[in-house]
């Protein structure tokens, strides 16, 4: 917009309960005000929009926000204009979270690749902007392990970084503490709007996608491919379930997990405790003992009496007195508290 100063901006909002509205943001894209929305076609606004575009005097930006929730027939139609008017005075900036859709996925992919578009995807925050937001709400000095700790417990999410800083700035320095935060703000308002979130983002999902992310929910650690496709029983294609930004590849790890804990009780939450019981049988085996013995534990707490938790207690102390052994002690505590709940009597003990 170099030597325009009197460019003409549009900016517009869209909100979830648009996405099921058809033409929805063409209609308030190209008509004007005074135009009921209501009463033209995708292709009336197509040509509307077209002639509109010609007859600019200035050059124009328009900024669209949340294009996750844009609607299939208006992502397809703002295609097509963008594509005819390629070299036109018209900027269009989009921003938005990643989606399984793939008319979000074609329309975000042309704005990367042409003249006079661009997208801006909104992904959670790494460690430094966490710790720069938490910044913005506290005056005193942030450790890595308290920032690490924020990061872990959110996954980056700005709403639940906002919401621990601003528990944290309105808590007397003195009574401030990091696990009362972190609990509030997985228990608070915005934890409870992203699990709807992220509802909604399952329902465009394939079935084969919906059922690597039940994988991946249910398996504590994270999976390789070939682990996925062992269970599946067939090759597994994870391009949809990376691309809807549900699920992520942990490089420490070497392996693919849920994006954040939040996502994985929301898919846990859609399903029955009979497919959760056979998901965690299908993962038995399938990774080490501790693994193995951790599905085994989940299986009768779903379904009671599924297995004796006598083998049960004995298997998890042995697993605790290995965990010793090798001198990883939180591992051992955690193994040693798990049988105290099973069978809470001196002889379990």
């Amino acid at each position: 917009m170099t030597g325009h100063e009197d460019w003409r901006e549009i900016v517009i909002v869209l909100e979830r309960e648009q996405s099921d509205v058809s033409g929805e943001l063409l209609r308030r894209l190209v008509l004007p005000p005074e135009i009921e929305l209501n009463g033209q076609s995708v292709d009336e606004c197509v040509a509307e929009g077209l002639q509109r575009a010609q007859s600019l005097r200035r050059p124009t930006v328009i900024t669209l926000i949340n294009t996750q929730w844009i609607d299939a027939e208006s992502a397809e139609a703002l295609l097509r204009i963008c594509t005819l008017l390629r070299y036109a005075a018209i900027l269009v900036l989009m921003s938005g979270r990643p989606s399984a859709r793939r008319e979000v996925n074609r329309l975000s992919a042309f704005a990367r690749n042409t003249p006079n578009g661009t997208y801006i995807r909104v992904d959670p925050f790494n460690s430094a902007q966490t710790r720069e937001l938490l910044r913005q709400y506290l005056n005193t000095p942030l450790s890595t392990g308290a920032v690490g700790a924020v990061q872990q417990e959110t996954s980056g999410y700005p709403l639940l970084v906002h919401e621990i800083g601003q528990h944290l700035a309105t808590t007397l320095i003195g009574s401030r503490r990091l696990a009362v935060s972190l609990a509030a703000a997985k228990a608070g308002r915005a934890a409870q709007w992203m699990r709807r979130g992220f509802e909604d983002a399952l329902a465009p999902l394939s079935e084969e996608a919906l059922r690597v992310l039940r994988i991946l929910a249910v398996s504590p650690v994270p999976l390789s491919q070939h682990q996925i496709a062992k269970i599946l029983d067939s090759p597994a294609d994870l391009s949809d379930v990376l691309e809807s930004g549900l699920a992520a590849w942990d490089e420490r790890l070497f392996g693919h997990k849920v994006r954040s804990e939040l996502i994985g009780e929301a898919i846990l939450e859609l399903m029955c405790p009979n497919e959760l019981v056979e998901l965690h049988r299908e993962l038995t085996g399938l990774g080490d003992e501790v693994q193995s013995l951790h599905h085994r534990l989940e299986i009768p707490r779903l379904l009671p009496g599924d297995e004796p938790i006598g083998v049960l207690a004995l298997d998890r102390r042995r697993a605790a007195t290995e965990a010793l052994l090798r001198g990883d002690l939180e591992s051992a505590f955690q193994q040693f508290l798990s049988v105290a709940r099973m069978s809470p009597d001196a002889q379990a003990l």
